[in-house]
């Protein structure tokens, strides 16, 4: 509120205190990934991490909390999964509500290993979901190479932010470009 103070007015903030409906989550999702141009990959990552969250802290997703665990979670899912991905400041910039410190301060202490394994259970299951409702998942599995790259990103940057090292580091800007640092959530 403080970087954009014209965005917000007594109205859209008593807005924001609402219980969420499922088409203003779907709402919120849509326009992060729009804006950010995720692979959907990152939002079955993120699932992973919203479950996570909730699982650790014993706190169900509330008015006050949906939002920041979304975008917290989008922007590690992205971070681990995509190549190219926004900085902090783009997503509070994207989502004026936070500000930057803000950003930085939710996607601390993240666990942010995901086992191919466990990508493939939440995928199978969102797929069967979309079945039952008689649409198509428009997410095919991953290869082989892609389930390598999401096991070696993520553990790298598991092991980086756990002090394993410089060589770890290299090898994952060798692998998927240069990444920021920052503290991983342990579970």
């Amino acid at each position: 509120m403080e970087e954009h103070p014209e965005f917000f007015d007594k109205q859209r903030f008593e807005e924001m205190k609402k219980t969420p409906s499922r088409e203003s989550i779907s709402d919120f999702m849509k326009a992060l990934f729009d804006c950010a141009q995720f692979s959907p990959e990152c939002c079955i990552i993120s699932l992973i991490y919203i479950n996570r969250m909730i699982a650790f802290t014993e706190m169900p997703l509330q008015a006050t909390n949906w939002r920041p665990l979304i975008l917290s979670s989008m922007l590690v899912a992205q971070k681990v999964w995509d190549d190219r991905y926004l900085q902090n400041s783009d997503f509070a910039f994207i989502y004026p509500f936070f500000v930057t410190d803000e950003v930085n301060r939710l996607e601390k202490k993240y666990n942010v290993t995901v086992k191919s394994n466990l990508y493939a259970k939440y995928y199978f299951e969102l797929r069967c979901l979309h079945k039952e409702n008689e649409k198509e998942f428009p997410l095919k599995p991953l290869t082989n190479e892609e389930t390598r790259k999401l096991e070696i990103s993520s553990f790298a940057y598991k092991d980086i932010y756990e002090g394993v090292g410089l060589k770890a580091k290299e090898k994952l800007n060798l692998s998927f470009g240069s990444l920021p640092p920052k503290n991983i959530w342990k579970q």
